[in-house]
């Protein structure tokens, strides 16, 4: 590079031309001495200061070379190294220039006898290089330029031997120093691979990726693939490294094509020693080993890592076995004959009328003469005649038909002489005719939907009864009849109203019975879908049905516009009732599955798991390498020449549904925590059985037995319940009662098969089948109803659990023939030593072991079951390189500068007396990342999770 053509640092000729005049001047005067002499040209000086100023370019521009190949990034514990300590990298850089520019920034111009000598000071101590670093100084303009300013720089003029003049200058060039942002971008990298999950970088990669695959071999699992290791650490290792690959992208615009391709190669490597599920679903068939070009430059090296169409998936919840719990506690507590009995009651009173129909006088006794009345008096007789009763119609209930006869007799006494001589009486009898209507008044209830009657909507019996009942009202509370007539003739007095219950007769029983079950039937097939993937930390599903249900309770009550019957009224206030009780018990299922959720993501949280995959991977910035070299190229989980380069830990949370941290969520709803359900358990036997079947194992078989005992005295258990809730539910006899359970329970072979029914729910149904023929409708389906609520019930309840360690002690003998049994499986070439009956047995064992959380908010609904994965990884390279491209190539650099990352001292010779002082480290680029992940399966008894017994996985480096 010529000065003639160096752009950089260009002014305008006229601005130099007028800069020369003025320092023509400025030298001329200057330099008059008390000799005149010849002037220094002030060309020569400005020759003498472009061609420092080159060369302080020249330096600047070598300084940025050897400050990318070792990089300063902590500072030695010296007084030199100190001065760098508040930007180590940048600072280390200008030190470099000043020590370079204190040799090479050197320029001598000479003519007629004038020499003109621009020199730098040099460093001989450390005040020297304190001084001298503070003298140089860098600023970024734009993209990778910067100005570089040298200041102390001496400009020295000899004539003939003397130093005519001398002046201190400061040199300024513009000039690239591509070290500078590529060593940004590097810091950039090491600050993604160490950033949480809410920020652009390797934890957010990983956890997208984890999400990917958890999901996927979680599902696969749950379908009944031979998975006993849904997340393992060759898992974690293959997917650290391809999110490390797409870091590089995202941060310097290309990748190591090397590690994409060890990415690759692993990748194909784990998805055939899984042989089922997940990675090889995430390895992009385009790409061979050696196909670099398979591949844009910013793609990731297992293809596009999107969310698993199984965490779209949603699943239909219903009310199911709720609406039965909801209908046996309204029919027997009071809820139906409180509906019933609210229907069947009125309102009565006497209504009567009098019609006199007769009067006659009678005289009695003689007035004597010259008699004088003395005094008088009056009596009054009623005489009530007559028995007639008819029923009424409408709202009269009952007509009684009186005659009243009241006779009022006058006595007058006569005197004559002072003295009672005669009496005489006057006699006038009227005869009335008296109606009494006993008047009835519907006391409807608040029904729903329609107008309700005020007149007797009785018939049949129901108004028989209510005759009855107006009868003895009429006979008690109001007096009697002939009180009432009589009252009637004095004067039609007005009667309260009486309120009177009817006996629902049964025909409205069984009506309103059967409307209710009918609802509960629909109730039962009321469903929602939801994602399970939502469910571990929004989605209830119990809410989710409450407001359904809420949303269409008139539909479902199906009220009519008016109501003409009492069984009607009794029918629809009894389904509205049972709906209120079915909403109010989802309300509650909703409130307890939130506090489940709640205290998952406690757990969660505690591990800085989140609840589903971060959006928004990667962040890419704009390209700047030309090229990038990792070493190691994949970073192993494996030692490779000492220790591994990467190292992960996995804890799989839930293994088994039971455990202190189990404990802690299920402790929501209650439970006892030192046993576990009949379905975990017999889950756990199934798989036992099966594994005997193709292995035996003395051991084994023992605590196999143990189990199936246990397990068979839950049974009993159950079975006492069935008994009970048929002879108390449904009117059966002991006898019938055991009957139908044997013939019921004889359908299966084997205390695992009877188990697997009752979890199931299966076995309700066998048993109803054998319901003596004699019952009524209503009393069979009373019976069915009564068996699942009991089967539920007794098999979710702590008398029909199993001891904790009983179970334990099965699973933990039995892991590792199911695990033996699986990799024999899907290991390539086996089918000759593994028969294909022994790969299925143990496929099925596998997947009937039970593992996870169930999320099971009250007895009989059981909603998803969830399991959590907590990941850690550390390491870093030993070696990390990048090379990216120089706008003005200088000797030797091929037109690139490399910028290398690895762990060394950071060594120059600062006071040039050839032994190098350390003034820092250049410290290789690390990682850590702490995340996880959590897969929520749908209902199920094998759950999802780990299987094979290792809950907290660790690779060798950990």
């Amino acid at each position: 590079m010529t000065f003639v053509a160096d752009e950089r640092g260009r002014v305008p000729f006229a601005l130099v031309a007028a800069l020369l005049l003025v320092s023509s001047l400025t030298y001329t005067s200057g330099l008059v001495h008390e000799e005149p002499a010849e002037p220094v040209s002030p060309r020569l000086v400005e020759e003498a200061t472009a061609e420092a100023r080159i060369q302080l370019g020249s330096v600047a521009q070598t300084a940025d070379r050897n400050a990318a190949a070792e990089p300063v990034t902590t500072v030695a514990t010296t007084r030199l190294g100190r001065l760098l300590a508040d930007d180590p990298f940048e600072r280390s850089l200008e030190l470099r220039i000043a020590v370079l520019a204190r040799q090479d920034v050197v320029a001598n111009r000479t003519t007629d006898g004038s020499t003109v000598d621009v020199t730098v000071p040099p460093i001989t101590d450390e005040a020297d290089a304190r001084r001298a670093l503070g003298e140089v100084s860098t600023t970024h303009l734009t993209d990778d330029r910067y100005r570089v300013r040298l200041e102390n720089v001496s400009v020295t003029v000899h004539r003939d031997g003397r130093v005519v003049d001398d002046d201190t200058i400061a040199l300024e060039t513009t000039v690239a120093l591509p070290s500078m942002a590529v060593h940004q971008r590097a810091r950039t990298f090491e600050r993604r691979l160490s950033a949480g999950v809410t920020e652009a970088g390797l934890e957010r990669g990983l956890t997208t990726r984890l999400f990917a695959l958890a999901w996927v071999r979680g599902y696969a699992q749950y379908g009944g693939a031979p998975i006993s290791n849904v997340v393992a650490n060759r898992h974690v290792g293959v997917l650290t490294n391809d999110a490390l690959v797409d870091q590089q992208v995202a941060t310097f615009g290309r990748a190591d094509p090397d590690s994409r391709r060890g990415v690759a190669r692993a990748g194909a490597d784990v998805a055939v020693a899984d042989g089922v599920g997940g990675m090889e679903s995430l390895i992009s068939a385009e790409m061979g080993p050696d196909d670099e070009a398979a591949k844009p430059e910013g793609a990731a090296s297992l293809g596009a890592i999107d969310t698993p169409s199984v965490m779209d998936d949603s699943h239909e919840y219903d009310v199911g076995r709720g609406a039965d719990e909801a209908f046996v506690d309204f029919v027997d507590g009071s809820g139906l004959d409180d509906a019933l009995s609210a229907a069947y009651r009125a309102r009565i009173r006497p209504a009567a009328t009098a019609r006199q129909t007769d009067y006659s006088v009678r005289h009695g006794g003689s007035r004597p003469a010259n008699g004088t009345p003395q005094f008088s008096y009056t009596t009054t007789d009623r005489t009530v005649s007559g028995d007639d009763r008819t029923a009424g119609r409408g709202s009269t209930v009952l007509r009684y038909d009186r005659t009243v006869t009241v006779t009022e007799t006058e006595y007058t006494y006569w005197m004559v002489n002072r003295s009672v001589v005669a009496t005489t009486s006057t006699e006038r009898e009227r005869t009335y005719d008296v109606s009494i209507d006993v008047r009835c008044r519907y006391d409807a209830p608040d029904a729903p939907g329609g107008r309700v009657t005020r007149e007797c909507p009785f018939g049949g019996t129901a108004r028989a009864d209510l005759e009855g009942e107006a009868a003895s009202a009429i006979a008690g509370r109001f007096g009697g009849v002939d009180s009432i007539a009589e009252d009637a003739v004095r004067g039609d007095p007005s009667y309260r109203w009486r309120a009177v219950s009817v006996d629902p007769p049964r025909r409205a029983r069984e009506r309103a019975y059967a409307s209710t079950a009918d609802l509960r039937d629909d109730l039962r097939d009321v469903d929602v879908a939801v994602e399970p993937a939502s469910m571990a930390s929004t989605a209830n599903p119990a809410s989710r049905l409450s407001e359904t249900v809420h949303r269409r309770h008139d539909r479902l009550v199906a009220a009519p516009r008016s109501y003409r019957s009492a069984a009607a009224v009794a029918e629809f206030v009894a389904r509205e009732r049972y709906l209120d009780a079915m909403e109010a018990d989802l309300d509650d299922h909703s409130s307890t599955f939130a506090g489940m959720q709640d205290a998952l993501g406690d757990v969660m949280a505690d591990h800085a798991v989140p609840s589903e995959p971060p959006a928004g991977e990667p962040d890419t910035l704009s390209p700047i390498a030309s090229s990038v070299e990792a070493e190691p190229r994949y970073l192993s989980l494996e030692a490779q020449r000492g220790s591994p380069n990467l190292a992960a830990r996995n804890v799989n949370v839930f293994t088994v549904p039971y455990g202190d941290v189990a404990d802690s969520v299920s402790g929501v709803v209650g439970g006892d925590e030192e046993s576990t359900s009949l379905s975990t358990a017999t889950s756990t036997l199934v798989a036992t059985n099966r594994a005997l079947a193709e292995e035996p194992d003395p051991q084994l078989r023992a605590e196999r037995d143990g189990l199936r005992e246990a397990i068979r005295q839950s049974l009993d258990a159950v079975r006492e319940e069935q008994r009970r809730a048929l002879r108390e539910g449904a009117g059966l006899s002991r006898t019938e009662a055991t009957r139908a359970l044997d013939a019921g329970y004889d359908r299966y072979g084997s205390t695992a098969a009877r188990a697997t029914a009752i979890v199931e729910g299966t076995i309700s149904g066998d048993v109803a089948a054998s319901l003596p023929d004699s019952l009524s409708a209503s009393e069979r389906d009373r019976a069915q109803v009564a068996l699942r609520v009991a089967t539920t019930e007794a098999r979710d309840a702590a008398s029909v659990s199993v001891d904790e360690s009983t179970v334990s002690a099965a699973t933990d003998r039995l892991r590792p023939h199911v695990r033996e049994g699986v990799d024999q499986a899907v290991r390539v070439g086996t089918h000759r030593a593994v028969s294909l009956g022994k790969r299925r047995a143990m496929r099925s064992a596998a997947a009937e072991i039970p593992a996870g959380l169930p999320l099971t908010p009250v007895p009989g609904q059981w909603y998803a079951t969830a399991n959590v994965w907590v990941v850690s990884v550390e390491g870093g390279y030993d070696r990390f390189t990048v090379e990216t491209p120089r706008t003005t190539p200088i000797h030797g650099d091929d037109g690139t500068v490399s910028y290398v990352r690895e762990s060394a001292a950071v060594t120059l010779d600062v006071d040039g007396d050839g032994i190098e002082e350390t003034i820092g480290r250049n410290e290789p680029i690390d990682l850590s990342a702490d995340t996880g992940v959590v897969v929520v399966v749908p209902p199920g008894p094998a759950g999802v999770g780990d299987t094979n017994g290792v809950a907290d996985e660790r690779s060798p480096g950990w």
